[in-house]
């Protein structure tokens, strides 16, 4: 699907899946040391679609949902998340920017 141009700023942000890492509570309360089982800590694996609005050496800025695109409207965005670029395993353009 092509997106009319955000605004200059933006452009046509690229529509990307991204694989993550992303921290986890493990535990929720006070522990004994001794009650831990597991000697390898897991960290959650993570999906996110979206269109990557920002991106730098360290993170990009990824929102799931955009409004207001039809040009009579200021843009606006929702379920946005920064995703640090060291937690990234994969990403998958899926259309726009540059490329697309």
């Amino acid at each position: 699907m092509k997106l009319p141009p955000l605004d200059e700023e933006f452009g046509d942000p690229p529509l990307e899946v991204v694989e993550w890492a992303d921290s986890q509570t493990t535990f929720t309360s006070w522990t004994y040391v001794h009650e831990i089982a597991d000697d390898r800590p897991a960290l959650g694996l993570m999906l996110t679609a979206g269109w990557v609005l920002r991106e730098n050496d360290d993170a990009i800025l990824i929102c799931a949902s955009l409004g207001g695109i039809d040009g009579k409207t200021t843009p606006q965005i929702a379920e946005a998340v920064t995703i640090p670029k060291c937690a990234i395993r994969r990403r998958h353009v899926i259309t726009g920017g540059k490329g697309g």
